[in-house]
């Protein structure tokens, strides 16, 4: 799960509907918005693929500032992974002395690494990259002498054993003989080629991470990273600060193929970019670098990811960041707690500006109508706002992690009388959502 893929979501949810007519239109018509979002996969998978969705928690963000931005005279760091809540929990604090290692930070339980830390010298943060590790391969007309066969016994906690077959091919295994994607139904066959399975060493990575001294140290750390894609953040005493790409990216033959769903055979991967191959940023003129999940690097040889974050929450940082001379470590407390989000904002505001007055001697459209946008603890307006939105989007947008940009523009080109019968249906149920 460390390592896992977050393109096997987009994979999972366009293999599930790959039985429909229309799904490769449907996923041309997606790419758009794949590049802002990645796709819900819907409520009735109950998978792994939602194990990622759920416990990988969407929103993660790190910031780092250099010495002559920060009020300390060094460089400063704060990092909040969003990492899912349970019990026992994905993570741990730890603190390691040794005359090898001292440094303190956050553990995956069996997992001896630091992931999010530091040392008496530098310390390192970080967002998923999103970007894509792993190729869907059509193996549909492979040769049957290409494909093997092995049994494996899946041991099942006071349950009984299960024994399954994975056939595996040149392009890695064959993915879509899931059940849950309804094989004997689609036209396809389809094998998934993930960087995880050539070769790697992300333990080593972290490992000497902990011992680094220095940004050359660090960043040299990661030559056998490949997986999971990681936009990782750094700073050290002396004011210094970066970013480093922790990426394996898969190259193909004809790379501009990179954002092709299915990818033909006569497409192979040729070799792997190391993320010591790959851009970054060191000390940038603007003397600090926020990661909120956002495309990190403008302009790439290949595409890194089919998806990225909104780039609003990174905006949001880079703003409230830009609008101080120098930062201190009590102002990037408050930067965590920042609940403001322009998207909601600006579907208040369009909504507000549509029906004006309308249902103003209402309680909870005078307190919509009141609300600025911050989703803070004794908020009744951002009661109000979440639940007028549960009821103009739930049929058309709830499953969309984008659905904010997307009921905005139906907002938009919808006419006033047609929204003033959404929101009167809707106000006693909204009513009673406030009370």
């Amino acid at each position: 799960i460390v390592g896992s893929d977050l393109s096997w979501i987009t994979y999972a949810k366009y293999l599930k509907s790959a039985i429909d007519k229309n799904w490769e239109q449907s996923f041309e018509k997606s790419k758009e918005k794949l590049k802002y979002d990645t796709p819900s996969i819907g409520q009735n998978l109950v998978s792994f693929f939602e194990v990622l969705n759920h416990y990988s928690k969407s929103g993660s963000n790190s910031v780092v500032v250099s010495a002559k931005k920060s009020k300390a005279g060094s460089s400063l760091i704060a990092s909040d992974p969003h990492v899912g809540l349970m019990l026992p929990n994905f993570w741990l604090m730890v603190g390691i002395k040794s005359p090898s290692y001292h440094a303190v930070g956050m553990m995956v339980p069996g997992v001896p690494i630091i992931g999010v830390g530091r040392n008496v010298d530098i310390a390192w943060g970080g967002t998923n990259m999103r970007a894509i590790s792993t190729h869907l391969y059509d193996v549909t007309d492979l040769d049957e002498s290409e494909i093997t066969e092995r049994r494996v016994t899946i041991k099942r906690r006071w349950w009984t054993d299960k024994d399954i077959i994975i056939k595996e091919t040149p392009y890695g295994p064959i993915f879509s003989d899931v059940d849950f994607f309804e094989p004997d139904k689609l036209k396809f066959k389809a094998a998934l080629d993930w960087q995880g399975i050539r070769g790697s060493d992300e333990i080593y990575t972290f490992l000497k991470i902990a011992k680094s001294k220095n940004w050359k140290e660090f960043r040299s750390s990661f030559e056998p990273y490949r997986v999971s894609a990681m936009n990782i953040t750094y700073a050290d005493k002396k004011g210094n600060i970066g970013l480093v790409a922790a990426y394996g990216q898969p190259v193909l033959k004809y790379p501009e193929r990179t954002l092709d769903f299915l990818k033909k055979r006569d497409n192979p991967i040729v070799r792997t970019y190391s993320p010591l191959e790959l851009p970054f940023a060191y000390n940038p003129i603007e003397g600090f670098i926020a990661s909120a999940n956002n495309k990190p690097f403008e302009n790439t040889k290949i595409p890194f990811a089919f998806s990225y974050s909104n780039n609003h929450r990174v905006e949001r940082l880079q703003k409230l960041i830009s609008q101080k001379n120098k930062l201190s470590f009590s102002d990037l407390k408050e930067l965590q707690l920042d609940v403001f989000s322009r998207p909601s904002k600006e579907l208040q505001q369009e909504i507000l500006k549509v029906l004006g007055n309308r249902f103003l001697k209402t309680q909870w459209y005078h307190q919509f109508s009141l609300w600025d946008g911050n989703f803070s603890e004794q908020s009744k307006g951002a009661i109000a706002f979440h639940g007028l939105m549960f009821y103009l989007a739930e049929e058309k947008f709830l499953e969309d992690m984008n659905w904010k940009v997307n009921l905005l523009n139906e907002i938009k080109s919808t006419e006033k009388k047609r929204l003033e019968k959404m929101v009167l249906e809707a106000s006693d149920k909204v009513s009673k959502f406030c009370e």
